[in-house]
């Protein structure tokens, strides 16, 4: 076998061609031919040689001329060059060496496989490391960045949502003050939200517009008030539907009769005794789910850790109906989460809904092998888990009254 086809040709020096040297030839073919996966080619020659990986790898790095990284630290995968993915970088066996938010180089298994992208670079550091040790740092990197994905998300929707309601106050304020009639007839058309109301001094028409930026959210609260109110700003909203997509009429506190604010108190008891769990170690995540469900008039307990909540669990001081629950979590993950609480009898009929901000098909199969309600991504729109959850409350109701 040529060395050539075994290297191949890169600007950088090759780490397989330094093993060679120091267990010859013959036994590196040999490795060679049993480990498809080059990554593993190191790990595999130090079960041959009877030398740790990283013993190994020292030896490799006194023949190139380089240094052996003490250990593997998480990268930060939104300072990656352009065009460098996270795919890129695990298929090469390496990881970014980041500095103060700036790229400098690789932990790599083998400098010959460094991507191509990356060869333009002058000066280029790389450091020499076990592959299992970079793979375990790619995957915290991948959870962190993820993790500030949402944090971010997160928090410009809380602050869309604060906005909203800002607006929306201000609007109601606005029509008390010319009116006493706390009612306003909104348009949707043509990317324009418009409301319309009629003063009581002398019976003119008052109108406003609502910025466009905040469509999205005039939306979702259209459409989720007129299913049930919504409490915002020290009031009760209520919409009715005039005509599908477009016109609305809004009223709020004062125009919604005895009957209605019975019904909703009533409701109100009734949700107490089947309230959400909310189980999520992001206080900034939990806080925005905890506010979007209550202008839904949904009851929210929450806990951020998965373990101290199956505690309580267990010994009876927390009785939901419904538990929402983060994937991935310290201590205790979702999935292991889920397997006790189905060990538990008393807690057998309780609808779980887990949150996820991966895309692992094997988690979510096996988490609907183990009965769960919905498996939902954190990125989706928050109305989503709001219908399951009204779903299962409603269920719930309904064999309550049977």
């Amino acid at each position: 076998m040529k060395l050539a086809m075994l290297f191949g040709r890169s600007p950088f020096p090759c780490a397989e061609r330094a093993l060679c040297k120091v267990i010859g030839r013959r036994v590196f073919e040999d490795i060679s031919a049993q480990c498809p996966d080059r990554r593993f080619l190191f790990g595999a020659a130090s079960v041959q040689s009877g030398k740790t990986e990283r013993e190994m790898m020292n030896l490799v790095a006194d023949i190139l001329k380089c240094g052996v990284a003490p250990r593997v630290l998480p990268t930060e995968l939104e300072h990656l060059p352009a065009g460098l993915s996270l795919q890129t970088l695990r298929d090469a066996g390496c990881i970014a060496i980041i500095r103060n938010s700036v790229f400098r180089g690789v932990v790599c298994v083998n400098p010959a496989r460094i991507p191509p992208q990356l060869q333009r670079y002058e000066n280029l550091e790389y450091l020499l490391a076990p592959w299992d040790e970079i793979a375990v740092a790619l995957v915290a990197s991948e959870r962190a960045f993820r993790l500030q994905q949402e944090l971010r998300s997160s928090e410009e929707f809380q602050e869309r949502e604060e906005t909203f309601e800002r607006v929306l106050s201000f609007l109601a304020d606005e029509v008390e003050r010319y009116s006493d009639t706390p009612q306003v007839r909104i348009s949707l058309e043509g990317g324009v939200v418009q409301y319309i109301f009629q003063t009581s001094r002398d019976g003119k028409t008052g109108r406003g517009e609502i910025h466009r930026s905040l469509i999205p959210q005039m939306e979702a609260f259209l459409g989720t008030a007129g299913t049930r109110p919504q409490i915002i700003a020290g009031r009760e909203f209520l919409v009715r539907e005039l005509e599908k997509g477009c016109y609305y009429e809004m009223y709020w506190t004062s125009q919604i009769s005895g009957q209605v604010v019975d019904s909703l108190e009533n409701g109100r008891r009734e949700e107490e005794h089947v309230p959400v769990l909310l189980i999520d170690d992001s206080e900034t995540f939990g806080s925005v789910v905890e506010r979007f469900f209550s202008r839904q008039n949904i009851s929210v307990q929450r806990r951020t850790s998965a373990r101290l909540a199956l505690q309580e669990l267990q010994h009876g001081k927390l009785a939901p109906r419904i538990i929402v629950c983060d994937l991935h979590m310290p201590g205790m993950n979702g999935i292991e989460f889920v397997r006790e609480i189905r060990r538990i009898e008393s807690l057998q009929d309780v609808s779980i809904v887990m949150l996820t901000s991966d895309d692992e098909v094997a988690n979510e199969i096996a988490l609907i092998r183990l009965g769960i309600e919905a498996y939902i991504r954190k990125s989706s729109d928050p109305r989503i888990l709001c219908a399951h959850v009204e779903r299962v409350l409603d269920r719930s109701k309904d064999r309550h009254l049977n």
